[in-house]
This record gives structure tokens, sequence and C-alpha cells, in this order.
């Protein structure tokens, strides 16, 4: 009687758990679902898009060289962007934003950072921690600690040539300086019309 019992039981356990299937509207709901998932767009050409951008970054040095910057003293903004830089200038055409360059207090720091936007979208991140200062438009990239391209809003790719060690959480300057980047755009914004 206890194995008839015993028996019995498994077997309704083993029936029940074996009979988990979806009603029929569930089950074209995640077919739909995992086929939108294997459609989805190709893998990007990362260095396709780098080249891009890094084209992109040589033609607006050119064409920034020669064009009259928006300049903002930063005694204005935010105490972290006060401390940090002595004032940022902005670059633009019809199109929108395309460069800004914040330029340290050097008696503190050379450090400088240089942003580069399509689209008004940032798209690339330059830290050069041995500034370079005024007229160094046409650097190589070799002459760049630390460039961060980015991709509809996404760390595309790093490149670290600092000798300087980081204990930071990985990547949490190239998502500093994203957000940073999106600030300047507000700051330009808000700026571009005065």
């Amino acid at each position: 009687m206890k194995h008839l019992f015993i028996l019995s039981l498994g077997a309704i356990l083993f029936t029940s758990c074996g009979n988990s299937e979806k009603p029929e509207a569930e089950q074209k709901d995640t077919a739909q679902i995992t086929v939108a998932k294997d459609s989805s767009a190709p893998a990007l050409d990362t260095a396709q898009i780098i080249r891009s951008i890094d084209d992109y970054r040589m033609s607006t040095e050119k064409t920034t060289s020669g064009m009259k910057a928006l300049s903002v003293d930063t005694k204005n903004l935010r105490e972290k962007i006060k401390q940090k830089w002595s004032r940022i200038e902005f670059y633009s055409n019809d199109n929108g934003l395309m460069r800004v360059r914040a330029y340290p207090h050097e008696q503190i720091t050379k450090r400088n950072e240089e942003f580069y936007f399509m689209n008004n979208n940032p798209v690339l991140a330059i830290v050069q921690d041995q500034g370079g200062g005024e007229g160094r438009e046409g650097d190589e990239k070799e002459n760049f600690s630390k460039m961060y391209y980015y991709h509809e809003g996404k760390l595309l790719k790093e490149v670290n040539t600092s000798s300087e060690k980081e204990y930071s959480i990985r990547n949490s300057e190239s998502e500093e300086l994203f957000q940073e980047a999106m600030e300047y755009m507000e700051i330009f914004n808000a700026n571009k019309g005065k």
C-alpha cells in the first residue's frame, strides 16, 4: 500500500511537472520575440566607425581652426566644472555642436579634454594629461593620453596610452566623460544665443 501511494504520488508529480506547456497565445508571443532577436541588425564594423570618427576629428579641427569659438567662463557653472576648468570653448555650425575644448587652470594642472559631436551626439572624448593648450590642432592619436570612442551613446572603444595607473571601476572614466559631454551640450545650448 505504501509503495502504491508513493508510485501514484510520483506519477502525479511527474505528469504535472512535464505538462507545463504554455497556452497557445503565449507560445506565439515567445516565438515572435525569438524571431525579433534573431533578425537583429548586423554586427557593427567597429574599425570602420572608428576610422570615420578619426576622419571627422581631423576635418573638424581644420574647420574650427579659423572659426570663432563661443567661449564660456566657468565661474557661473557647477562647482566641479569650476574647479577643473578655467574656460570652455564651443565650436558649432548650422548642423549643431561639433567640438568642445576645456582648458584647465594652468596653476593646477596641464590636463585638458576635448569632445567631438556628430549630429549633436558625443562620438569622441580625448584626454591629454600633459595638455597642449592653444594651437594643438592636427595632433596625432599617439599624442593623446586617452581616447574614448562612442557610438549611439555607448562606449565603442578605449585607447589608453597613459602610464597613469587606474584604480577606478572599469569604464567609469568613459561614462563620466560621456556625461560631461552631455552637460557641455546643455551649457552650449544655454549660452549660444548670448
